[in-house]
C-alpha cells in the first residue's frame, strides 16, 4: 500500500435489505463522485469490500474524495432504504487482510 493509510467504514445491514441494492447505491455514488472529482480521482479515493452473507459492506477512504464519495453512499441509502435500515462503525487504519480484498 506504500504507506498509505485507509479510513475504513463498516456498514452493517438489517437482514431485509438487498446487499445488490446496497452495492448498486455504492455504485450511483461513485457516479456521482466521478462528476465532481473526475473518475481517476475517485478509484484512487475508495474502495469497497462486500460480504453479502453477514449483510457488511465496508468501504475504504484514501482521502477527501473517497470520503466525498462515502458521504454520498451514506445518503443515498438513508433515501433508499430508511435510516434505520444500517448501521456504520469507523473502523481501524488498516489495510485490508488477504480474504478482505478491496475492489475499486
Amino acid at each position: 500500500m506504500n504507506g498509505i493509510e485507509r479510513e475504513v467504514f463498516c456498514f452493517n445491514f438489517q437482514p431485509r435489505v438487498d446487499m445488490d441494492e446496497v452495492e448498486t447505491r455504492f455504485f450511483d455514488a461513485i457516479f456521482a463522485g466521478e462528476g465532481l472529482h473526475g473518475g481517476g480521482r475517485v478509484r484512487l479515493g475508495c474502495s469497497y469490500f462486500l460480504k453479502s452473507e453477514d449483510h457488511r459492506f465496508v468501504v475504504a477512504a484514501n482521502n477527501e474524495v473517497g470520503k466525498d464519495v462515502l458521504a454520498m453512499f451514506v445518503s443515498l441509502c438513508t433515501n433508499h432504504f430508511g435510516e434505520d435500515a444500517f448501521e456504520v462503525h469507523k473502523g481501524v487504519k488498516r489495510p485490508p487482510t488477504s480474504d478482505e480484498t478491496l475492489q475499486n
